[in-house]
């Protein structure tokens, strides 16, 4: 297989030349592969760090002052390492969020209960209505626990990265009112 240099590979890059971005792959994305599966990540996990890398280099390439001053593979191989890193920062903070939100879920079940557990409740309805359909609806199939790859094809999503990212937004912003709302505030006190 034909070697390219570094000048060569990010003027292949820029013009989405094929051959060049085939060379990238078959020499880098195995290494990255098992980065990746070996830390908590699958082979989906993989191609969508690989391609956001490819990415974030073709953007900075456009760029004349960048410069590398490393082998090619390294240095996409670092950025495919900082990217997964964000991932599962981004994925141990949603983990931590769905447990919050299955906490106020489980208010559903008990809304005749004490003053604060049914005035809890109606502070998560009301924000949860404030969503725009989409949203509701991702985080509805979410906890009806349908697998992300259904949720991109029921909702028309190009692929399970934006059904996962379209997940994580609404929650974010969904749990973010209801940190916001000053009865929720006082609830927690009280508890």
């Amino acid at each position: 297989m034909k070697s390219y240099t570094i000048n060569a590979i990010l003027k292949g890059i820029r013009e989405r030349d094929n051959k060049v971005l085939y060379y990238i792959y078959q020499e880098s994305y195995p290494a990255i592969k098992k980065h990746i599966v070996n830390n908590s990540g699958n082979a989906q996990d993989a191609k969508d760090i690989f391609q956001d890398a490819i990415v974030i280099i073709y953007d900075k390439s456009k760029k004349n002052e960048f410069n590398l001053d490393c082998d090619f593979s390294t240095y996409l191989y670092s950025v495919c390492k900082l990217l997964w890193l964000k991932e599962l920062k981004k994925k141990k903070d949603e983990k931590t969020n769905i447990k919050e939100l299955e906490g106020l879920l489980n208010y559903q079940d008990d809304i005749t209960g004490s003053d604060g557990v049914s005035e809890k409740y109606a502070i998560y309805y009301k924000y949860i209505k404030k969503l725009d359909y989409d949203c509701q609806k991702v985080l509805r199939l979410f906890y009806d626990e349908v697998k992300v790859e259904e949720i991109a094809n029921i909702m028309g999503f190009k692929n399970e990265h934006i059904a996962r990212s379209k997940k994580f937004k609404c929650k974010e912003k969904l749990l973010k009112w209801i940190r916001k709302d000053p009865n929720f505030q006082s609830g927690n006190n009280n508890n």
